[in-house]
């Protein structure tokens, strides 16, 4: 058992800025099933609120395409944000407090 543990190698990849993570979106979004329940954690804007808010503008319309129910916790300071996804998606979200320091948004 010991050396089959060894023998197995460890498969890494390494993904850098938008395009990394859009690539990781992509294929998660290929993989999952539909009516899925994902849950994110440590999503924000970052440096670059604008370019944030157009990818999870674009991932948070091809979630609701695939009729996924993602639970997102972000930081309170990200409210003014996901406001803005929210209006560019055409759909409200449900928040449920976390902590008092971050919030839990819903799409469903």
């Amino acid at each position: 058992m010991l050396q089959k543990i060894r023998e197995e190698q460890p498969s890494i990849s390494l993904f850098y800025g938008w395009e990394g993570l859009d690539s990781v979106y992509q294929h998660e979004l290929e993989k999952v099933k539909k009516n899925t329940y994902v849950y994110v954690i440590g999503a924000s804007s970052g440096e670059n609120q604008e370019r944030a808010i157009r990818f999870f503008t674009k991932y948070g319309k091809l979630a609701f395409e695939k009729k996924l129910h993602i639970s997102v916790i972000f930081n309170t300071s990200a409210r003014e944000y996901v406001t803005q996804i929210e209006k560019n998606i055409k759909r409200n979200c449900n928040y449920l407090l976390f902590w008092s320091l971050n919030y839990i948004l819903h799409f469903f």
